[in-house]
């Protein structure tokens, strides 16, 4: 079934656009509910990407002296602010991730092929289509690089970026006016809130949603590694996302 009508939704101050469809399947969007539950899709680049479990990590190096395997790599883009939603809560950060065109969130990046570029020029590249920007990525930025045991033959390599803030607003700005994938593989941009609001607000009802493949627990693994919350506020904040998705009505 073929839908062409699209409607747009606000969503952390920004807007982007969702399929009609998704919306009268699911009802409610910020009541779609995370499935442990993954898939590995052989077809179209973007589907390919981002969809397998990892359990496992390995050294880029030795990822990419393996044959026959194909190479995913997306990126957390972040940056510090003194910004306050209200004027009296902190957002201390800025995360980055995107409503992709499944309706799933994720981060941006994309298939790279070793033999005809490095793992962070063509990341760099693909950032260039959905966000308007090349990011320039270094190998600095590398944080694992993982064997998808239900793919066999995809690896996931995740990057972690910090910008200045400036920085990140103009690749927002980009992502909407200059990405060739804006509006087709990529709905928007969105900003993780990473405050507690009554009622499971912020982080926690942001947890509850659908990512794609193991964005959550990286997402979750880059805020604690780069100490942009505590693990006992990620704790708490996976312990009241997990009591939404049970009980939706507590929202």
């Amino acid at each position: 079934m073929h839908n062409n009508h699209w409607i747009l939704l606000p969503y952390n101050r920004f807007r982007f656009r969702v399929p009609m469809l998704s919306v009268f399947r699911h009802f409610t969007l910020p009541h779609l509910l995370y499935s442990p539950k993954q898939t590995c899709l052989s077809t179209a680049a973007v589907m390919a990407t981002q969809t397998c479990v990892t359990t496992a990590s390995i050294s880029k190096e030795e990822a990419l002296s393996l044959a026959g395997h194909r190479h995913a790599c997306h990126v957390m883009l972040y940056a510090n602010t003194k910004a306050n939603l209200f004027g009296r809560t902190p957002i201390k950060h800025i995360v980055l991730m995107q409503m992709r065109f499944d309706g799933l969130l994720g981060f941006p990046g994309g298939l790279v092929d070793p033999s005809a570029e490095s793992l962070e020029a063509g990341l760099s590249r693909e950032l260039k289509e959905e966000l308007g920007v090349a990011v320039p990525v270094s190998p600095e930025d590398h944080v694992v690089s993982c064997h998808a045991p239900s793919c066999p033959t995809l690896i996931t390599h995740f990057y972690v970026k910090k910008m200045e803030e400036s920085e990140i607003k103009e690749v927002e700005r980009a992502a909407v006016i200059m990405a060739t994938d804006h509006g087709l593989e990529v709905m928007g941009m969105v900003r993780v809130p990473l405050y507690f609001l009554k009622k499971g607000g912020g982080l926690p009802s942001f947890l509850s949603h659908s990512f794609i493949g193991n964005s959550r627990s990286q997402l979750l693994s880059a805020l604690q590694q780069f100490s942009l919350l505590s693990q006992g506020e990620l704790d708490e904040a996976v312990r009241q996302a997990d009591q939404l998705r049970q009980q939706p009505n507590l929202r």
